[in-house]
């Protein structure tokens, strides 16, 4: 919903109380308390609604601003609330000293942390001024000099009025064009209020014009500080000050309340709708704001403390609303407090009501070697038909095993490992890859006492009582079954025979350097590549690692390749020869010649972060598209710290920038030491990619303009 403020005129009055006594018709009693009142009018002092472009826009003050007000040896903070946001109040000491005083008025924007910045008609040399005088028994008024605008609007606005009524650079004008903005003021200018009343007109953008009144209308305030009009050409309209809504109560539990949250109501009807932030004035623990009055249907939100302004979840901005309740229809006297039961839902009851205590429900993780390895830390993501949430997992007593309290309400969930580089909870997507290192299946939340959840595999687990032992299951494939496979294979599996646990493929045809590993038959979950010698000389045998890299054969040839699983060394040998001959190679064979391809004009630069540069690393980048790959290695020519790519001819969309082994010179997956997540090359000009600090392997960044 876009706001559009539209006229406001400034309609100042302090209040006296009834038993005042006048000694003299030109004397001005003072108030017997130190409290000041007025009101800041828009139009009928309730909401207007105007209507541009099929748009309906509103007006209102809507509370937590406020005005000072100056005289002239002191100044004054009016502050209106959420609950009466027309009325401006100050009990401060002294404050009865502006009565019969000429004072000036200043707007404070709502949220400001540094105190009262100057409206437009401060800033313009002009002030909003006024001077205070005794009109009846018990009122005073206060005649406005300068009346201002105050709007927001997503497009370009232009005011016109009948004369020369707008202050630009000390210049009056009868038109002002302002451009988009939030809370943009316009000073007018007038000898008075009387004068200041005049047709004007605004257009929003390319509409057509709106023909709006300058009408300050209510001015006096009565000793009860009932709002009373000094005319009306609507006798129609609710008088001022009378009820025109319905106080409603928010009373959040132990989970809305925690992280910082604050909380807002929305409200709609048939024809608009308004989202207003709650507020705990005297810090109770209870919330409350006034229901805007021919509004029925509303909801609470839980709101994300990041953001100031009530804005609802998209697509590209996911967390301004941590929670909400399901729909409920406003809530009328005595039964307008609404009691939070769960992240979703909550019930309305009279003040003073306590809601049954629901038995908290406890589950815990307890990890493999595999998760608990790397530094990573777990979250357990829960949802059910309305809501979804991630909650960090806790090790309290440092007995390796994980805790997290159960949401009420959720039924599904799952638990992930999360990368240590990362301290909040997200999933993984198209450019962020590397937030979820693993993850179960989904399960059903487990109940006591089997609510422990033993990770038995890298994506599964069970859930069993407290003290259950997972089997110790021995590293073998599923199956007992092992493939080869290789660059020689697109990856694919060559099945090996099972010979009293010694695995074999032969004849297998490979072309230098072709890369090759031994892996589980049935997934990547295990795999086997060099522990110390990455480039093997065909004849020979390696000692292998779980995990290893790649492992590289310098020669082609068909060979027979060996994999003794229990002692984990690997034999190539060319086919028909007794593998048990070959001697065992502890240093890398000869590494292929660099060749660099054909490159064009075209460069894109790398700035690495200062864990890239350590260990004199060197850099190159690998290219791709449908027919093929391409590496090229990274230049930095004038030595500032940017290193150049020349794109191959042919590729120029997709790129990996790669952080080498400098021992090594050919670019290969086996020399690589860490990588960035795929990328796509700009588009529009940028041609920079800077590696985000911290990162290592997988790592994102930030593409710009060199």
């Amino acid at each position: 919903m876009k706001k559009f403020w539209t006229i406001f005129t400034i309609a100042l009055v302090a209040m006296a109380c009834s038993d005042n006594k006048i000694d003299d018709e030109n004397t001005i009693p003072t108030p017997s308390v130190d409290e000041l009142c007025f009101f800041a009018s828009a139009e009928d002092l309730t909401r207007t609604y105007l209507e541009a472009d099929g748009e309906i826009y509103h007006t209102k003050w809507v509370g937590n601003e406020s005005l000072t007000v100056v005289s002239e040896s002191n100044s004054f903070k009016f502050a209106n609330s959420f609950a009466a946001p027309n009325k401006f109040t100050c009990n401060a000491e002294g404050v009865s000293e502006l009565v019969g005083k000429s004072v000036e008025i200043v707007y404070t924007k709502s949220g400001e942390a540094d105190g009262d910045v100057e409206s437009g008609a401060g800033a313009a040399g002009i002030k909003l001024s006024a001077v205070v005088t005794l009109e009846n028994e018990g009122e005073y008024k206060l005649d406005v000099a300068c009346a201002f605008l105050l709007y927001s609007s997503s497009v370009e606005v232009t005011f016109t009025a009948q004369s020369e009524l707008f202050c630009e650079g000390g210049e009056l004008k009868s038109s002002m064009t302002l451009p988009a903005g939030n809370s943009v003021f316009v000073p007018i200018v007038a000898a008075s209020a009387e004068a200041a009343e005049c047709e004007l007109s605004y257009t929003l953008g390319s509409s057509e014009a709106v023909n709006v009144t300058i009408n300050p209308s209510y001015n006096t305030i009565n000793d009860l500080g009932v709002l009373t009009p000094t005319e009306s050409e609507n006798p129609e309209d609710p008088t001022p000050g009378e009820p025109t809504s319905t106080t409603i109560y928010l009373v959040p539990n132990e989970g809305w309340m925690a992280d910082g949250a604050w909380f807002a109501a929305y409200f709609w009807n048939e024809a608009t709708t308004a989202a207003i932030k709650l507020t705990d004035e005297n810090s109770d623990g209870i919330y409350e704001c006034e229901a805007p009055a021919g509004m029925t249907g509303m909801l609470f939100c839980r709101m994300n403390p990041a953001y100031t302004e009530f804005a609802w979840n998209s697509e590209t901005e996911t967390d301004h609303v941590w929670n909400q309740t399901t729909d409920t229809v406003v809530g009328t006297v005595p039964a307008n407090y609404f009691y939070i039961t769960a992240w979703d839902a909550g019930e309305w009851h009279e003040a003073g009501y306590v809601v049954p205590e629901t038995p908290k429900q406890t589950i815990y993780l307890v990890p493999n070697s595999g998760w608990s390895a790397d530094g990573a830390w777990f979250a357990a993501y829960f949802w059910n038909d309305s809501s979804s949430g991630a909650i960090k997992m806790a090790d309290d007593n440092a007995d390796g095993i994980y805790e997290c309290e159960m949401p009420t309400g959720m039924t599904g969930m799952l638990f992930c490992r999360m990368n240590p580089a990362y301290t909040e909870f997200a999933w993984n997507s198209e450019t962020e890859t590397d937030h979820v290192w693993n993850q179960t299946t989904d399960t059903v939340v487990g109940t006591a006492p089997a609510n422990y959840f033993y990770i038995t595999t890298w994506d599964a687990g069970e859930w069993h009582e407290a003290g259950y032992v997972v089997p110790d299951t021995p590293v073998t494939p599923s199956g007992s079954d092992f493939a080869l496979a290789g660059s020689f294979s697109e990856w694919g599996n060559v099945a090996m025979e099972n010979n009293n646990g010694i695995y074999s493929a032969k004849g297998v045809a490979m072309e230098a350097y072709a890369e090759l590993k031994v892996k589980d038959a049935a997934s990547w979950d295990l795999s086997f590549g060099a522990a110390t010698v990455a480039y093997m000389n065909p004849g020979n045998h390696i000692v292998v690692a779980e995990g290893g890299n790649n492992i590289s054969i310098t020669e082609a040839g068909t060979y027979d390749v060996y994999f003794d699983h229990a002692n984990l060394l690997l034999y190539v040998v060319a086919t028909g020869t007794d593998y048990t001959t070959a001697p065992l190679q502890t240093e890398n064979g000869k590494e292929p010649e660099v060749v660099e391809p054909e490159v064009t004009d075209n460069v894109v630069y790398l700035k690495p972060n200062s864990n890239w540069m350590a260990d004199n690393a060197r850099f190159a980048a690998y290219f791709w598209n449908d027919g093929g790959n391409s590496w090229v290695s990274a230049t930095d020519k004038d030595g500032d710290g940017i290193y150049e790519i020349y794109i191959p001819t042919g590729y120029g969309t997709n790129i990996i920038f790669c952080r080498m082994n400098p021992s090594t010179t050919a670019n290969n997956w086996t020399n690589k030491w860490d990588q960035t997540i795929d990328l796509t090359i700009p588009t529009d000009g940028k041609n920079l990619f800077t590696v985000n600090d911290g990162e290592w392997n997988n790592a994102n960044g930030v593409w710009s303009t060199k």
